[in-house]
């Protein structure tokens, strides 16, 4: 089923809404970098960002999961996957199409300080079981976050660990048989100006896009 919205649009929103996340606490701390921020503060930067889409009708922030699913038609009967907990919470929820009541679309989960996949392993696998909720109505999921590494060398540490969490991601989504049910896009920012580099660091706001084949 083809979305009713543009998936890349919405992804270059979290783009936009990660980076000013950075500049705005590196302005306020006098030269903090976000990774001592908590990490709220790049979930709202990125709400900003989206509201500002014409490709999101609105949007809310660490809505319930089981309240998410129910308007997604998705029956919420017995036990669901320990990843989405029905009393858990989705960082950002997407709303938008012509149906009335307008459902939920997309989900975007969010997280600071990533060095490695661990740091991102549960919310990926919320996207991908919440995706395999059968007749849902959310078509895609956003996996955004900041990723670190250290600046000396940085072509290839940083792309190595980029294409490791990339890899690990696909494992998690597919597993290690070949089979694809899931697709992965990565969108991410080369920023190496005064700003991002700090005390011989160097950051990248990085997201995700999933959804199912």
């Amino acid at each position: 089923m083809a979305s009713q919205i543009s998936m890349d649009e919405v992804a270059k929103c979290v783009l936009d809404g990660l980076e000013n996340a950075h500049k705005e606490y590196f302005k306020w701390s006098d030269g903090e970098y976000i990774w001592s921020a908590p990490e709220y503060l790049l979930t709202v930067n990125i709400a900003k960002e989206l509201k500002k889409s014409k490709e999101v009708k609105y949007l809310t922030l660490e809505d319930n999961v089981e309240y998410i699913l129910e308007n997604a038609n998705v029956e919420c009967k017995g036990e669901i996957h320990k990843a989405l907990r029905k009393d858990g919470r989705f960082d950002i929820v997407l709303w938008g199409s012509d149906k009335e009541p307008t459902p939920p679309i997309a989900i975007v989960e969010v997280k600071n300080k990533v060095y490695c996949f661990g740091r991102i392993e549960e919310d990926i696998e919320r996207i991908k079981q919440t995706l395999l909720m059968m007749q849902s109505t959310i078509e895609f999921g956003l996996m955004a976050f900041y990723a670190t590494n250290t600046y000396k060398g940085l072509d290839n540490n940083f792309n190595g660990l980029v294409e490791g969490l990339l890899k690990n991601t696909q494992e998690c989504l597919n597993g290690k048989s070949g089979k694809e049910q899931f697709c992965i896009e990565k969108f991410e920012r080369h920023i190496q100006d005064k700003d991002n580099i700090i005390d011989g660091n160097v950051y990248r706001p990085i997201v995700f896009k999933i959804q199912k084949k």
